[in-house]
């Protein structure tokens, strides 16, 4: 027994087990290391691994604060439409820019449309009235041509009733 307060402090790396007056009995062989340890260098070592151990945790610990459970939906929605929004108004500025600039080009042309709409119906009428007017022209230059027609018809037959015709004369040409 004296033996093992002495083995209680050693780590032990194996055991046999012996029969003694046949019982079955347990002896533990313990290996020393060549550098013995003292009790307060074991300490040291036992803390270093526990604060080495502490730090681990406290990574491991950091790192999960981090990470997002199931809990965490509307955050995670939240940060899904903040970025979708973000990647919108970064895609669409130059397309909302050029729609911007076509419009105003829209706007420009519709006026100049609406001008040149004005000015047609301005010399349809135009045309219009000068068609009128050339149709009465025409209609009055075919009832003066019928006028004097008639006249000089008229003139003719009433002018040859003073005319005396005679006949069987030959002209001398030398006369």
């Amino acid at each position: 027994m004296q033996n093992s307060k002495f083995y209680r402090n050693i780590p032990f790396t194996y055991s046999r087990i012996k029969l003694h007056a046949g019982k079955r009995k347990k002896t533990v062989y313990p290996v020393f290391n060549k550098a013995k340890r003292k009790k307060g260098e074991k300490a040291k070592i036992e803390n270093e691994n526990n604060d080495g151990v502490e730090k681990q945790l406290a990574l491991i610990y950091e790192k999960l604060s981090n990470m997002l459970t199931k809990n965490d939906t509307s955050f995670l929605k939240q940060i899904v439409k903040d970025t979708i929004c973000e990647l919108k108004d970064d895609l669409l500025k130059p397309l909302i820019h050029r729609i911007e600039i076509m419009e105003s080009d829209i706007m420009g042309q519709a006026k100049e449309i609406e001008k040149l709409k004005d000015e047609l119906a301005k010399k349809d009428t135009i045309i219009e009235s000068l068609g009128t007017d050339n149709k009465r022209s025409a209609d009055r230059a075919k009832s003066d041509a019928n006028y004097v027609d008639k006249v000089t018809n008229d003139l003719e037959q009433y002018g040859r009733r003073n005319n005396i015709r005679i006949s069987d004369i030959k002209d001398d040409p030398s006369s």
